[in-house]
């Protein structure tokens, strides 16, 4: 295909999919990919610099996850010249470049820097609608690194807690931030208690270790066979009536020969007692079999799952853990 714009498209789109493999020679060959991508950019007119914009912050954060800091931050620098000379500076690829950058400022020990590019990220984000995204959620983790750094326990603690009950759904799951958030949260809560001289038990409950978030340990994954996935007829929990804030439980349970979750145990909740028994009753009528056979899943031990309710006040907007509205 040449030097042409299609060649420039595949070798990027080559490279792109190429980051997931390991390997020093898959390395070399995707290093390769990106850096034809680079060269062939021209070729798309009008829309070059903003393309080139993206290739060059994707292939930096594949030097950032190979290990190659230097040429990383050498290629994030280039980036942010780009983007200045050619008025993309409210673009998604520059609010990933500040969020990035943030996090290796972060690694220098630069704690102010680090919150500052956080925030410019975020802004960027807010201001392009994009503020329920990966990317977004991935900055604000890092500004409550920061921030925890800083000493400034309150928001660090708010923000981690944002991405940890993940009431948005942004994430799923078994994404690393989700379970990272949780592990940091315990640090500023801590903290926070101790310089305003308040009950630990106002706050959310907080349990330090790996056991305690859904699929965040490898090792708490169901057991079952290679190939086989499995599915849930889940019953949704009932809102206590005496409810007064939305919250959510995490609870850990074994499966039983009948494919019914037993040994039901509470390893956190948002607030004590409020939604523990309506959580444990749902969770009880559950059923889980293999999807592929149908057949009963049996032998489980230390599964997690987490259980959100969301209360709405008297104006039909949502409340938070603390009974406040959430405004749309």
């Amino acid at each position: 295909m040449g030097a042409s714009k299609q060649t420039g498209d595949f070798a990027y789109n080559y490279a792109v999919l190429g980051k997931a493999f390991t390997g020093v020679s898959r390395h070399k060959t995707v290093e390769k990919a990106f850096e034809r991508s680079l060269e062939l950019v021209n070729l798309h007119g009008t829309k070059a610099n903003e393309i080139s914009l993206q290739r060059q912050v994707d292939f930096a954060l594949y030097w950032t996850q190979i290990n190659k800091r230097k040429k990383a931050e050498a290629l994030l620098a280039s980036a942010e010249k780009l983007a200045q000379s050619a008025g993309l500076t409210h673009s998604k690829p520059y609010a990933l470049l500040m969020s990035e950058k943030s996090g290796m400022v972060y690694k220098k020990k630069k704690y102010q820097n680090a919150e500052t590019y956080a925030q410019t990220a975020l802004d960027i984000y807010e201001t392009l609608n994009l503020s329920n995204t990966k990317g977004a959620y991935e900055a604000i983790y890092k500004r409550a690194l920061a921030q925890v750094k800083l000493k400034k326990w309150r928001p660090a603690m708010l923000e981690f807690e944002k991405i940890y009950t993940n009431m948005d759904g942004v994430l799923k799951p078994t994404n690393a931030l989700v379970g990272k958030a949780f592990l940091q949260s315990s640090t500023p809560k801590r903290e926070y208690v101790k310089e305003n001289d308040i009950k630990r038990t106002d706050l959310v409950d907080v349990l330090s270790c790996f056991r305690c978030w859904p699929n965040f340990d490898i090792k708490h994954r169901p057991n079952l066979k290679k190939g086989h996935g499995f599915r849930y007829k889940r019953v949704a929990p009932q809102m206590p009536p005496g409810a007064l804030a939305s919250g959510f439980v995490v609870l850990m349970y074994d499966v039983d020969e009948k494919g019914t979750p037993e040994n039901v145990r509470i390893v956190q909740a948002s607030h004590r007692k409020m939604f523990d028994k309506a959580s444990v009753y749902a969770l009880q009528q559950w059923k889980i079999t293999q999807s592929d056979t149908g057949k009963t899943v049996t032998n489980m031990k230390d599964l997690v799952t987490q259980m959100t309710f969301m209360l709405t006040g008297r104006r039909g907007q949502l409340l938070d853990f603390y009974g406040r509205e959430i405004e749309k």
